[in-house]
Order: structure tokens, then sequence, then C-alpha cells
């Protein structure tokens, strides 16, 4: 005998007021559903959990599973408003229900009960029963409380555990992190375990009398709930001391007068302001892990395209083919990863050369302008020494032109002398004959020299 039956399951954002604990929490009115697919066994045994997402398109979202392992046994889905439709009823018959109850029945017929949803009730759902030797038994309208183990057994205690760990992760947050879609498996996964237990099913079935069968447990009048009456005693107890003046003031009034109230009194402090550190250690524990968990929740998502071409359709995929998805995701990320590496490298070393290239560049001008500087210097200094020589040559004109000065003031000062007068000489004409001069050799350049008459003999 099988139970099967739907829970949808709803993922809302919760805000933690911290006035020195948790007090209490509430959601912002945000939430997406999450439908669940659950199916037992009477001898105890579940069978994995089929869930189906929010989204526009059959495919899933890498960020739905990226927390799915190995070791997970839980299909996934996906539908435009998150519910369960005729297509997935029958695809979670083909590929779950059918083949994981196939090795229990060893070709004996398999009674199915069900409550009268139509992703149930349609033709294509009972031929398949049909077929596959599945007895479906169909619940009479408003009685899936007393009649359905899933309902009566299960889905209250797997309510409770998400409910558990959805507030444990905003106590542990200080109500910082936002619930997503792709935090619903890390939460579910725990409680789906913790409710879910042989023991639980077994005693879902008992409780609705289907096995072992027994009519009175349904039949039967259920006796009224007695209410709890809880008695509030008002006592008196005096205020504990939480800051350090107050203590001071008490450690100070002790010492003055020990009292067994005064050191009562001094204990409960001392356990408040112990269980106030450890309400703060964990906060912070809690905040460190929600910064570390925000961080990761900010890779986009992709669709993971298992089918490798457009969706046709809603299909349920295992976590076998979700692992595989992950996997080449993981590949192709790491292949990205890769490139970006390498695109960096280049990036890097063009940087590098750019920075070497501007260092040659600023050293040249550097070379230049100390070139400049030496040119500009040896100038000033040819300059100056020119400079210096022209001023030379002046003083020494100046200089001589005092002494000539100096010496036509002198002769200026001296008598003039009369000037003899010369003697009177005849004048005579006197003729001086002619004389060839011979030829008495060639200089060394080859020209004839003569000799004077008065040398020749």
């Amino acid at each position: 005998m099988i139970g099967y039956s739907r829970s949808t399951k709803r993922i809302v954002t919760r805000t933690a007021y911290n006035r020195s604990q948790l007090m209490g929490a509430q959601h912002n009115g945000n939430r997406e559903w999450i439908t669940l697919l659950a199916a037992i066994i009477a001898i105890g045994r579940k069978l994995p959990p089929a869930l189906i997402y929010q989204g526009e398109s059959y495919d899933l979202q890498s960020t739905w599973i990226e927390d799915v392992g190995p070791e997970d046994q839980v299909y996934f889905a996906s539908s435009s408003n998150g519910w369960s439709s005729n297509s997935h009823g029958i695809a979670y018959l083909k590929k779950v229900l059918e083949p994981h109850t196939r090795a229990e029945a060893c070709h004996r017929y398999r009674l199915l009960i069900v409550d009268g949803h139509s992703s149930h009730v349609n033709l294509e759902f009972i031929n398949f029963c049909d077929q596959n030797r599945i007895l479906v038994l169909i619940l009479p309208p408003h009685s899936t409380h007393r009649l359905q183990p899933l309902d009566v057994g299960l889905f209250q205690p797997l309510s409770t555990a998400y409910s558990a760990e959805l507030d444990n992760l905003t106590a542990k947050s200080g109500g910082i992190v936002s619930i997503k879609k792709r935090m619903f498996w890390s939460l579910f996964k725990p409680a789906w375990e913790a409710s879910f237990t042989p023991k639980n099913i077994i005693n879902s079935f008992a409780k609705c009398g289907i096995w072992p069968i027994n009519p009175s447990t349904v039949c039967g009048l259920l006796p009224p709930k007695e209410d709890i009456l809880r008695v509030h005693t008002n006592t008196m107890t005096p205020s504990t001391p939480m800051s350090c003046r107050a203590v001071r003031r008490l450690e100070k009034s002790y010492k003055t007068s020990p009292t067994a109230y005064k050191l009562g009194v001094i204990f409960r402090s001392l356990h408040r302001l112990a269980a106030q550190h450890s309400i703060n250690d964990h906060t912070n524990r809690g905040l460190r892990w929600a910064l570390a968990d925000q961080k990761k929740r900010k890779t986009k998502r992709r669709n993971l395209n298992l089918r490798g071409e457009e969706a046709g359709g809603p299909e349920f995929w295992g976590h076998t083919e979700v692992i595989a998805a992950n996997e080449y995701q993981a590949a192709q990320d790491a292949q990205t990863e890769a490139k970006k590496l390498q695109t960096a490298e280049r990036k890097a070393k063009a940087a590098a050369n750019k920075v070497q290239k501007e260092l040659l560049k600023e050293e040249a001008a550097a070379r230049r302008v100390e070139r400049e500087r030496v040119r500009k210097l040896k100038e000033e200094q040819k300059a100056q020494a020119r400079m210096e020589r022209q001023a030379e040559l002046l003083a020494k004109k100046q200089a001589k032109a005092l002494e000539a000065m100096r010496k036509d003031l002198k002769k200026a000062a001296k008598p003039a002398k009369l000037p003899r007068k010369a003697p009177v000489r005849s004048k005579v004409a006197v003729v001086v004959p002619r004389v060839e001069m011979e030829v008495s050799g060639t200089t060394s350049r080859g020209r004839a020299c003569r000799l004077p008459a008065r040398y020749q003999t």
C-alpha cells in the first residue's frame, strides 16, 4: 500500500527583532510556492521527494540545486506557478513512483491511495496504473485529515521541522538573511529526514486504520482535548544589576556588609551576564555565517538545460542528472575561469609592459633634460669666459690708452728743440756706367743669380 499526496510549502522572508535576545520573527508578505510530491509505503519506507519550483520555463536554475550532493535522493521539476498539474502527476508516476515500488511489488498488485486532485483523477493517470498493475484508491472529499497517512502523521512533523530550520537560520543570521529558492533544499533536507522516519510512516498508516486494518480507529469518536490550565505567578524578584556601575556598587555594598541576599543578587547577575555573553557569541557566529552565505548566494543563476534543447513540457529530473549537470556546469565554469585568468595575465603583462615603456620614456625624458641642462651650463660657462676675456681686453685697451696719454703729456711738458740747418752742398751729377752682371749660378728654386759688378773680377 502506497500513500501519495501533495504538500505546498512557502518560502518567506523573516526579520528578527533582537532586543538582547531573539524575541520573535515575522515575514514581509513575499512568498513563492514550492510543491512537494511525497509517497510512502506501509512497510515504513519513503520514496524520494519530488519538488516543483516556480519558474517560467520547465528548465531548472543552477542556483536551485547547487547544494544537492551525490548521496541525495530527490527529483526536481518546475512550473509557472509552482503547483502540480496533470503533466506533473503522470511524470511523477512514470519516473518516480512506479520504478521505486517495482521491487517490493514483485509483479503483484500495488494499492495507491490518493486524494481527489485532478492530477490523480484523469484518464492517462488511470490507464498507466492499470497497465502496470496499480490499483488506485481515491479518498472521499474532506477525509484526508483522517484517512491519508501523509496528512495524518507526516506533513505536520515536516512543517514543524521545516519551521524549526527557518527559525534556526533566522536566529543564527540575526534576521539579515532573506530566504530564497536557492536555500530551500538545504533547509528542507534535514526536515525531511527528521520527519519521514520509518517509525512515523508505520504510525501514520496505523492511525488511519489502513495497516494494520482497524476501522474503529477512524469510525470511533476522538475524545475532546482538555484545556491546559497555566498558572501565572507574579513573584517579586529584585532587579539584577547588568551595568558595570551597578555591579561595582553591589560589590562595594557586599564587602561592607555581606549578606546572603546580596550574594544571591551577585550570582544572578553573573548568570545573566554569562547568558548574554553566550547569546552575543552565538549571534556573532551566525552573523559571520550569514555574511559568508550571502557572498556565496550572489552567484548568478543559469539554466542547466538538461535536455540540451528548448523545454518541451513538465518533467522530473533525478539527483544523478542534476549532479551530472552541476559537474558539467562546474567544468564550464572552470574553463571560463581559466580563460579569465589567462586574459587577466595577458592584461597584467600588457600593463607591466606599458609601465616599463612609460619608465623608459621617463628615463629618456630625464636624460634629455639632463643633456639640456648640461648644454645650457656649458653655454653659460662659455658666455661667462667670453665676457671675462672681453673685460680683460677692454682693461688692456684702457691701460694702453692711459699709457699713451701719459707719454703725450710728458712730451708736451718738454721744451721744443729748434731744428738744425742742413749744410748747403753743391749738386754734382754722377754718371754710373751700367754694368751687365754675369750669371754665376742658380738658386735652389732654379732662378738665375747675378752678382753685382763690384764682386766680379
